[in-house]
């Protein structure tokens, strides 16, 4: 009786291993699937960064083009007065000039 008790024990023990083993078979498969996931969130971070960076570049030559472009501008800007000068200059003396 005892045998026979101990031997019922032991199916219920192999049950309940097998049903273990299962679940960490299962458990072991969705780490894989997360690992998976996981890697690609990563690949995706780094082109994310990547481009980031990319752009961070591109803004800089840009900000450094716009500099460039206002000193342009005001060297212009100081030529067009001193051209404006020299014609206020020049109409007001043809004016005195011609009297």
């Amino acid at each position: 009786m005892k045998l026979q008790n101990a031997e019922e024990e032991l199916k219920k023990l192999d049950k309940i291993n097998l049903n273990k083993e299962s679940e960490i078979m299962n458990l072991k498969d969705q780490i894989l699937e997360l690992a998976a996931v996981n890697a690609e969130k990563e690949a995706q971070i780094s082109q994310l960064i990547t481009e980031i960076s990319e752009y961070e570049n591109n803004i800089v030559s840009l900000n450094e083009e716009i500099r460039d472009l206002q000193g342009q501008i005001e060297n212009l800007t100081s030529e067009l007065h001193i051209a404006n000068t020299k014609l206020n200059a020049s109409i007001i003396s043809r004016i005195f000039s011609s009297k």
